[in-house]
């Protein structure tokens, strides 16, 4: 009967005691699995976390990246706006230095104009004391014994205008440019062929009391022009002289 009570004592007592700590364990089991489940769910957003903190580092390097390239455009920008400044200014400098150096050549070429107008004219007036006929004593242009304006071609007193045996000269000799600032004899000796064509014209010191260049080459183009008589029986290289008086007034 002892025994009996005791037991029944025990079984009143432990049994709702097994059933609470059943509870409990469940309980305990229950919360173990929800901090599982918390704990993935923590890894999770820890995961995403430092995904995002990887996108935000990546951004922000791209970011670094665009405003160092952005920096370097800029710089390239002004490099070209400075340069382009820079050559338009040079080219406006020369522009104005081209305009300048036109405007200097034209006055250049004006001047060399008027220069050229004026020896014309000089050479004109020098032209018109000289008149077009040999006389047959005097050797001058115009036999005119009263005028200091004389122009002569001929190789002695008598007035013959050359110096050719055997040959003649066909219509007249030819003037050269004469300068009224000069005067002097200049001898010229020529070559001509068969043809009646002087083929060389250099000057003679025998004869001549001047060696002015200016006259020496005038002379020496006008008897280029000279025309002679052809003959086929002729020395190939017939030569003889030319002399021209130039006198001022």
């Amino acid at each position: 009967m002892k025994y009996a009570f005791i037991f029944l004592i025990q079984f009143i007592i432990i049994i709702p005691l097994a059933g609470q700590s059943n509870k409990k364990v469940a309980r305990i089991h229950q919360l173990k699995l929800e901090n599982k489940d918390l704990e993935s769910e923590v890894l999770l957003l820890e995961k995403k976390i430092s995904e995002l903190r990887q996108q935000i580092y990546t951004k922000r390097n791209k970011q670094r990246n665009n405003r160092h390239i952005i920096y370097n455009l800029e710089n390239e920008l002004y490099g070209v706006v400075s340069s382009f400044d820079e050559r338009e200014e040079q080219e406006s400098i020369e522009s104005e230095e081209a305009q300048k150096e036109l405007v200097k050549k034209r006055e250049q070429e004006e001047a060399e104009r008027k220069r050229r107008k004026e020896e014309e004219r000089r050479a004109m007036e020098s032209r018109n004391r000289v008149t077009g006929a040999f006389s047959g004593n005097q050797g001058y242009v115009t036999g005119d014994t009263g005028s200091r304006a004389r122009m002569a071609f001929g190789t002695n007193k008598s007035g013959n205008g050359f110096d050719l045996r055997g040959r003649s000269l066909v219509g007249s000799l030819p003037y050269p440019s004469f300068s009224y600032k000069k005067e002097g004899i200049v001898v010229i000796k020529i070559i001509v062929d068969r043809n009646g064509n002087v083929t060389s014209a250099e000057f003679q010191l025998k004869g001549s009391n001047t060696q002015d260049r200016e006259l020496i080459e005038n002379a020496k183009a006008a008897a280029r022009r000279a025309k002679f008589n052809a003959d086929k029986s002729a020395s190939a290289y017939a030569q003889g002289t030319i002399t021209y008086h130039f006198q001022l007034d």
